[in-house]
């Protein structure tokens, strides 16, 4: 699943469209509501693929505000300590083979697929990065988008 967010008076081919899939939008669409204070009715369904509209006013201030955590380090911050805090997690038996190794089911049969025959495999949250470069290209895209819609 991915996210297209699609700019409503783009004035730039960086403006006219955003694109994430799941794993990089929900970390960047749950900071960004955090650190943005997007007003109420335009931070509804953010992580799903309904048609939230976001106008330029929003868009521009989430930009605006976004670009003031990125020169004052803080996102590069908030990436490192996502990042250590993520590798900080220990792994978590494999769910597909129930710790096994071996998996004998309609999809897989020998050496378990997802967790490479080990019985262990990294829990299913370190799948969901956070970098300073998306956040910088989401940018670059609310200041050119004339507000957005979220698909």
């Amino acid at each position: 699943m991915g996210f297209d967010l699609s700019g409503l008076k783009p004035v730039s081919e960086t403006g006219k469209c955003f694109r994430n899939n799941v794993w990089w939008w929900c970390p960047l669409a749950t900071f960004v509501l955090r650190v943005c204070d997007v007003p109420e009715e335009e931070a509804k369904d953010w992580d799903t693929n309904d048609g939230q509209r976001v106008t330029q006013e929003t868009a521009v201030h989430i930009a605006d505000r976004l670009q003031e955590l990125v020169e004052s380090g803080e996102v590069k911050k908030y990436e490192e300590e996502t990042s250590k805090w993520l590798e900080s997690l220990p792994d978590t038996e494999c769910d597909f083979c129930e710790g096994t190794g071996q998996r004998d089911d309609k999809f897989a049969q020998g050496q378990c697929n997802a967790c490479k025959g080990k019985g262990m495999k990294r829990p299913w949250v370190t799948l969901y990065p956070f970098d300073e470069e998306n956040v910088v290209d989401f940018i670059a895209f609310c200041r050119d988008s004339g507000g957005f819609v979220i698909w």
